[in-house]
């Protein structure tokens, strides 16, 4: 079901370090946190790379963790072998570029869990589609996370800062100053 291409990297002549580093709080969670504890890769180091346009604080960091370490298993599908690590990019870091990448070391054991917990993702979203092609009107509004929540509460700030209009989705600055773009109409989810 998933198709695309993987960012990979090799660390060569000047490998990189990186200021970050992931740390597991709960492995069977797949929970954790960010550390001011720095790696450094070495040469012929095989890296997965992924952008994302939030910052790095962003409230959905353990989702792109576990996003990481599926394209982990993807690799280990088509070579045998496991990255080194992987590196978060969060291009929308600044002014602090120690702030932008985030080294994620990888490991058997946590990539079979990511897998599992991906597998559980596609089947949850299945579900929800079967459900809506159904009787749309049956689906929860909101995020799964605030499922418990009252109507008018199921949407984190996170999530509402966001529009579809263009790839950006995160922090843009014409939501975020106030300014909307001609292009752009909140009320219009058709357009969106």
């Amino acid at each position: 079901m998933l198709t695309g291409i993987l960012d990979l990297v090799i660390q060569q002549q000047s490998p990189l370090s990186y200021q970050r580093s992931w740390v597991w709080d709960s492995v069977a969670d797949l929970r954790g946190h960010v550390e001011e504890t720095a790696t450094t890769a070495a040469i012929g180091d095989v890296e997965i790379w992924d952008y994302k346009g939030t910052r790095a604080n962003s409230p959905f960091v353990d989702d792109y963790v576990r996003q990481l370490l599926t394209y982990a298993a993807l690799y280990r599908d088509r070579t045998g072998a496991l990255p080194i690590r992987c590196v978060l990019f969060f291009i929308n870091e600044p002014p602090r570029r120690d702030r932008r990448l985030l080294a994620i070391e990888v490991n058997g054991p946590i990539v079979d869990a990511a897998l599992a917990w991906t597998y559980e993702q596609v089947r949850m979203m299945r579900a929800t589609a079967d459900t809506f092609e159904r009787d749309p009107v049956a689906v929860p509004a909101g995020e799964l996370a605030h499922h418990t929540k009252p109507l008018g509460q199921r949407l984190s700030q996170e999530t509402t800062a966001q529009c579809t209009a263009c790839t950006f989705r995160f922090d843009c600055p014409d939501l975020a100053g106030g300014r909307q773009h001609p292009d752009v109409d909140l009320a219009n989810v058709f357009k969106n």
